[in-house]
């Protein structure tokens, strides 16, 4: 594994990939294409795995730039999108919340893997306690493009729904350090990202919180609550016959 990939999220998800296998990554972008830049972007290892990377985003000027600097993305509605071929890896990373239609997005996943390929879902925990605890003092703000939250249960029962079988599962403790922590070589485009991604900004008296709530999620974690502790929901699964 690549030494300089620090994020447990994204190890994860390579660790579940072979070399040479053709790669889909779903919602490729994250917000903006200024993540290029970041550690826990899942879009540029790919090509460290497989020269047959493909990412798909709906955000038409990210895709544009991102196509500029050599990455092979398009611009499709991941819900409703047909491209012609399959593949053996489906990505799906920190995607389900932002989703219309989750079912018909796993519709359009079935169509497009292979029958023994393998499709990875990353995506926030509903039930990491300190969530919970936002939510009662009525504090949770979440992404503006969130449409809902998920735990294991509701997941599993979407995916056996349409088609998909779970064949390994496992809670997400994130990292130490968010995007913004990290030393950007060019402090404007730095400055660019948090423009662009920070949308619902804590005070700080909730950033305090955050710092108090990490300690504990990571003192649960390790003696083994991860359902209350871990912030994210990890998933491989695999076709079952129609």
């Amino acid at each position: 594994m690549n030494a300089k990939i620090d994020d447990e999220r994204v190890k994860m998800i390579l660790d579940e990939i072979g070399q040479g296998k053709s790669i889909l990554d779903l919602g490729c972008v994250d917000h903006s294409h200024l993540n290029e830049k970041s550690p826990d972007w899942v879009h540029k290892f790919l090509y460290e795995k497989s020269k047959d990377v493909m990412g798909v985003d709906f955000e038409k000027d990210e895709v544009n730039i991102l196509r500029k600097k050599g990455y092979n993305v398009i611009c499709d509605d991941v819900e409703k999108m047909n491209l012609g071929r399959t593949f053996d890896v489906i990505i799906a990373g920190q995607l389900l919340p932002s989703l219309s239609n989750p079912g018909l997005f796993l519709d359009v996943v079935y169509k497009h893997l292979k029958n023994d390929g393998k499709f990875i879902v990353t995506t926030a925990n509903a039930w990491v306690f300190y969530r919970c605890l936002f939510a009662f003092f009525g504090t949770n703000k979440l992404s503006a493009q969130h449409t809902c939250l998920n735990d294991r249960e509701t997941l599993s029962q979407l995916f056996a729904r349409h088609h998909f079988e779970i064949v390994k599962f496992d809670y997400i403790l994130y990292p130490k350090k968010r995007k913004t922590d990290y030393n950007w070589p060019d402090r404007a485009e730095f400055e660019q990202y948090k423009e662009s991604t920070e949308k619902n900004k804590s005070s700080p008296a909730r950033s305090s919180l955050a710092f108090i709530f990490r300690k504990i999620s990571v003192f649960l974690y390790n003696i083994g609550m991860k359902q209350v502790s871990g912030e994210g929901l990890f998933f491989v699964c695999r076709k079952k016959p129609v």
